[in-house]
């Protein structure tokens, strides 16, 4: 039984490598080189911040704004940013004061008709998300797959300009898993350049451990505009002001 054991975890060992080099390019590794993905160095929090009764902790807000901080590096001050859908919608405060920044509802892979897509157009409007914005737009979001991300790229590409191949920014937990989004962007080849942005609580905020402040907001549900007045994001909107009042007081500008 033991060397069974043995067996299997080299033989899944010799598969992982082989995954590692099948699919890793130099490029993929580069890119990685060349983002930090060390802890920064911890900003010195008031009194104030040390407790709170929201449910975003303060270690979570200061790792927000060193997502932000990295976001600000890799993009220019005239490229609007995309929040698309739950996962990345609370680095909003400290983005916003130094990018123009746009908050999008989007759940789902959205294979969507023509009419769907109309309604998609039309509520992209209200945010003033026009075709020449979404032209000059980067994308910011978390995936594993692609899926999701793809099909929305794919949404903005036909609400603005079939030649739109936007930059694609993913927040990521950890450099292992950096790579592994990279390796699996290397096979998929996708439209659109692809970075990682570390952001070690991704996952809590990917798969709503904290409360939601963007509504879900299937392509079933895009014949009307997605309702921001559900009594289910009253946390989250607790949780938002929260995070306006810490990104006024330890600005990334």
């Amino acid at each position: 039984m033991r060397t069974t054991h043995v067996f299997f975890l080299v033989l899944y060992g010799l598969s992982l490598s082989y995954a590692a080099t099948r699919y890793t390019p130099q490029n993929v590794r580069a890119q990685l080189s060349q983002t930090s993905f060390s802890r920064p160095t911890a900003i010195r929090l008031s009194s104030r911040y040390q407790r709170t009764t929201c449910l975003i902790t303060p270690t979570q807000a200061e790792d927000l704004r060193s997502a932000a901080l990295r976001i600000q590096d890799l993009t220019r001050e005239d490229e609007p940013i995309i929040l698309a859908g739950q996962s990345p919608a609370y680095l909003r405060p400290f983005l916003e004061q130094t990018r123009t920044v746009h908050q999008i509802a989007f759940s789902g892979y959205a294979l969507c008709d023509t009419q769907a897509l109309e309604h998609y157009r039309k509520y992209l409007k209200t945010l003033q998300l026009d075709e020449e914005t979404i032209k000059k737009s980067v994308i910011v979001d978390y995936t594993r797959s692609f899926y999701g991300s793809t099909a929305l790229i794919e949404i903005l590409r036909k609400c603005s300009d079939q030649d739109y191949y936007p930059m694609f920014l993913n927040l990521v937990g950890n450099s292992s898993k950096a790579e592994a989004v990279s390796r699996t962007y290397a096979m998929i080849q996708r439209p659109f350049s692809h970075q990682p942005v570390l952001f070690y609580h991704a996952e809590q905020f990917a798969n709503d451990d904290v409360p939601r402040c963007i509504p879900y907001y299937p392509y079933k549900e895009w014949g009307n505009p997605p309702n921001m007045d559900d009594p289910g994001l009253t946390e989250g909107k607790e949780c938002m002001r929260y995070l306006e009042n810490f990104a006024a007081q330890y600005p990334i500008e």
